[in-house]
């Protein structure tokens, strides 16, 4: 039997993907305090494959559907989704 440590298999997916985020962060909040901005950053970034249901899953942390339906691609674009709670 072979067992699989997820959190090892995670780091090295995305391990390199997430140090770029965090230098990202950084510069910005640099910038930001130099020139007196305010630059913020998404959240929630959802990255994947084609049709592996990254539209779903915002659909499902939204609680709506608002993208189409279909066999082809049907949302290939950046979206941003902002929720505020009420």
């Amino acid at each position: 039997m072979v067992t699989l440590d997820l959190r090892v298999t995670v780091n090295q997916a995305f391990g390199p993907l997430l140090e770029t985020c965090d230098k990202i962060k950084k510069l910005l909040l640099e910038v930001n305090e130099a020139y007196s901005l305010t630059i913020s950053l998404p959240r929630i970034v959802v990255i994947g494959c084609e049709s592996s249901g990254k539209g779903s899953v915002i659909e499902r942390l939204a609680k709506l559907r608002f993208f189409p339906r279909g066999e082809d691609i049907t949302t290939r674009m950046p979206i941003k989704l902002t929720l505020s709670h009420t």
